[in-house]
């Protein structure tokens, strides 16, 4: 019973190891820099899933890193098309090592 206990305790510390290597790994955590960017386009959404009607927001913001433009696409729950109106400034988080890597920071 004790090498079972021995293999047991090997797997969860491989399994740890893993998931503390995927959360430490993940893109997220590589957007360090942050810059103004601008919403190009904010538009809702009805979207039915299984017996519910659900709404999402499509934005599309633009942003400047590195000297070039960018813009990137985001889907977000719910009706959020007068937080994100066209023109609006929001902070955008970005890689600095590859600028085209970026998330609204929301």
């Amino acid at each position: 019973m004790s090498m079972f206990l021995i293999y047991f305790f090997i797997a969860v510390a491989a399994v740890i190891t893993l998931a503390m290597g995927a959360l430490y790994f993940n893109n997220s955590r590589r957007m360090t820099s942050i810059t103004a960017g601008k919403i190009v386009r904010s538009e809702e959404r009805e979207v039915m899933r299984k017996d519910a009607r659900e709404f999402e927001t499509d934005i599309v913001a633009s942003y400047t890193a590195s000297g070039k433009e960018y813009q990137i696409t985001r889907t977000l729950p719910g009706r959020l098309s007068k937080r994100f109106g066209q023109g609006k400034t929001i902070n955008i988080r970005y890689n600095p090592a590859e600028p085209d890597m970026a998330d609204l920071a929301v």
